[in-house]
């Protein structure tokens, strides 16, 4: 059983570790809502350029119609690639400070002293993942 300041070191990084895992989980259900809306965007995109109707009412569309909606959806498709990038991007950060603060937990439990404190820097600096 962890004992002193060692025990109450655990329960911080515990609770740091269940915060990360539930941003985790938040990013990628993200990622999977973003994934879902770049797929539609590019499948409108196709069905635009390829085809001479709407593809929400199937009117047709004349040349200019049809190009200011082609670069309307264009613009979405990169904006939704650019959040998932960010989103990616913030994902593997929070893998690899779960990871971190896993390897300081069981540090603890074997009787050692967390690393640097790395988990506690970021937070008193108010940055977070």
């Amino acid at each position: 059983m962890v004992q002193g300041s060692l025990g109450s070191d655990r329960e911080a990084l515990l609770q740091e570790l269940d915060e990360v895992r539930l941003l985790h989980s938040k990013l990628k259900v993200e990622i999977r809502r973003v994934s879902r809306k770049v797929k539609w965007a590019r499948e409108s995109y196709t069905r635009v350029v390829s085809s001479a109707f709407c593809p929400m009412c199937l009117r047709p569309l004349d040349l200019a119609e049809k190009y200011e909606y082609s670069e309307k959806v264009a613009q979405e498709i990169q904006k939704l690639e650019e959040l998932l990038k960010k989103d990616t991007f913030r994902l593997d950060e929070t893998e690899s400070k779960m990871a971190m603060l896993q390897a300081d937990i069981d540090r603890i439990e074997r009787g050692g002293r967390p690393t640097s404190g790395s988990h506690q820097t970021e937070k008193q600096s108010g940055e977070s993942i």
